[in-house]
């Protein structure tokens, strides 16, 4: 500041120290190790020469006591959450699965991690989606395996429980071909030798039925894994050999959370906590604050091989984006679908117009095609909007709507989205009108391939109502769900309902998603073309 009245400028663009060069610097073997970096700002008057200084900040880092920096160039995670069975008989779906998998990818992403999720995967979607995550792993990388969904324990062996599991007394089919083995994804993480590698079951590990029993190890005879121990590895698990994982219900939400979930997030999340220290204060935690009926059946533990300490919210490594982050738009990001990127993809997000005329005199509402932004007298634009969801493999809609007539709305004009190659889920939350607890209730739309000349049905697609002054719908969420099984861009049809008419609007909303354009089953159909510049070994 140097006249009056006071005029701020930059003089010189400053450089966070803190993601900079000076964290690439090694230490010496043996040495006591980085444990803080230190702060001060300087505020000077060339005018007068006057000085002053900020207080010291102190930013605690990992501690690094070999000659290799402990902190990573790229953070990445791999969140496969199984919640809706095949066979339900045999294994239950599951209520929690997704809200824990949910909380957990915020948290990762506010550590750095960029993190690819998925729900409800076959055992060759999961095989892909683990070679996808393994492909973003080197010894200059930390990495986090998360899975939540129901397995099978036997001794200290977890085979994970795909969708389409069946565990069939007279199938002759081998178990490597319908459970996945918690050795493959461990040797994985162990041969890439990430800088930090983490493993986290939140899973049941009881043990099976005998007939299951025999043949798990006669799997495991003929698998041929060897589990290896690598020097950077920490496993989490939900509960111990021989014990059940359990979750619960927040009767005041009416969502479901699983007991370990709830433990982890709480201590997960702290940047100055190192990672073993996390499991322990979970360990604690659990011990602590469940009941001792529970406490019988369910206990967490973690093993881990590192030799020191290391934090899942130290710092990257340098400022500037990596190859790995790079590649990892390109394939997750909507925006790298256009080029340059389009109005109807801005923020990572489509969105789709209709315009709707009322005509007042006979009551009747028509779909409108065109240009419905311009002003073209209009009484309505309804605009659907596709958001890409949490989970890499589903999709989020919404609405908006903007009504311009002179006269109020219509007080039974409906709308109606009705998936045609895609299932719909709708998540809904009803009270228990005898003890007013919240339970939550999906509504699973399967896809509908009627022609435009047949009768629609409510069934066939979730639908809310058009209210006045209202702007933004539906009150719950819906998702387009499976989307690693489609082999085309997503197609949706909109039906106006009103209490005369059953309007079906011309032609369909389709529109590309990441998941659809890059990969097929979780697999990279081009990675040449993808990567294209940027990457050689992805």
């Amino acid at each position: 500041i140097t006249v009056s009245p006071p005029e701020c400028k930059i003089r010189s663009s400053i450089t966070p120290i803190a993601i900079g060069k000076e964290l690439t610097g090694e230490v010496v073997e043996g040495g006591d190790g980085v444990t803080t970096w230190q702060y001060v700002c300087r505020a000077h008057c060339p005018s007068t020469g006057e000085s002053i200084y900020s207080e010291i900040v102190r930013i605690r880092v990992a501690k690094a006591t070999t000659n290799e920096c402990s902190f990573p160039k790229f953070k990445v995670a791999l969140v496969i959450c199984e919640e809706k069975y095949q066979k339900s008989s045999q294994f239950p779906n599951l209520k929690a699965t997704r809200n824990d998998g949910e909380a957990l990818i915020k948290v990762l992403q506010e550590l750095q991690f960029q993190v690819f999720a998925f729900t409800n995967l076959t055992l060759r979607q999961i095989r892909n989606a683990v070679e996808l995550f393994a492909s973003f792993i080197d010894e200059e990388t930390y990495c986090l395996f998360y899975y939540n969904g129901h397995a099978v324990g036997h001794s200290e062996d977890i085979y994970l429980a795909p969708v389409e599991s069946s565990l069939d007394e007279h199938d002759p089919t081998p178990l490597s071909q319908i459970l996945f083995h918690h050795g493959h994804i461990e040797s994985i993480i162990s041969d890439k030798n990430p800088l930090l590698g983490v493993i986290i079951y939140d899973s049941c590990r009881d043990d099976p039925k005998e007939f299951v029993r025999k043949k798990l190890e006669q799997s495991k005879q003929s698998s041929g894994y060897i589990i290896k121990n690598s020097p950077n590895l920490v496993i989490g698990y939900g509960t111990m050999p021989n014990m059940k994982a359990f979750e619960e219900e927040d009767k005041t939400t009416g969502a479901s959370v699983g007991i370990y979930m709830k433990h982890l997030l709480k201590h997960i999340r702290k940047r100055d906590l190192d990672i073993e220290s996390v499991f322990k204060n979970v360990q604690s935690d659990f011990h602590s604050m469940t009941s001792v009926s529970l406490a019988d059946k369910m206990k967490p533990e973690y093993r881990s091989s590192l030799g020191q300490e290391m934090y899942l919210g130290a710092s990257l490594r340098q400022k500037k984006c990596s190859l790995q982050q790079k590649a990892f738009f390109r394939l997750t990001r909507a925006e790298y679908l256009f080029s340059p990127f389009s109005q109807s993809s801005a923020f990572g997000r489509f969105e789709f117009p209709q315009g709707i005329k009322w005509n007042q005199d006979d009551t009747n509402l028509s779909w409108v095609q065109g240009q419905v932004y311009a002003n073209n007298g209009l009484d309505g634009v309804l605009t659907l909007i596709a958001t890409p969801s949490a989970f890499y493999n589903e999709c989020e809609i919404t609405f908006k709507f903007e009504w311009k007539g002179p006269a109020s709305i219509p007080s039974d004009v409906n709308i109606q989205v009705v998936g045609r190659n895609v299932s719909i889920l709708l998540r809904s939350k009803y009270v228990d009108k005898v003890s007013g607890a919240h339970h939550s209730l999906d509504t699973l739309y399967q896809p509908c391939t009627k022609d435009r000349k047949d009768i629609f049905l409510t069934k066939d697609g979730p639908l809310f109502k058009l209210k006045e002054g209202v702007t933004t719908y539906p009150d719950s969420p819906i998702y387009l769900a499976g989307l690693q099984e489609l082999k085309d861009r997503v197609k949706l049809l909109l039906i106006l309902r009103t209490t005369d008419q059953v309007l079906v609007a011309p032609g369909l909303v389709c529109f590309p998603l990441p998941i659809l354009e890059h990969t097929e089953n979780i697999q990279i159909r081009d990675k040449k073309s993808l990567y294209s510049g940027i990457m050689q070994h992805l």
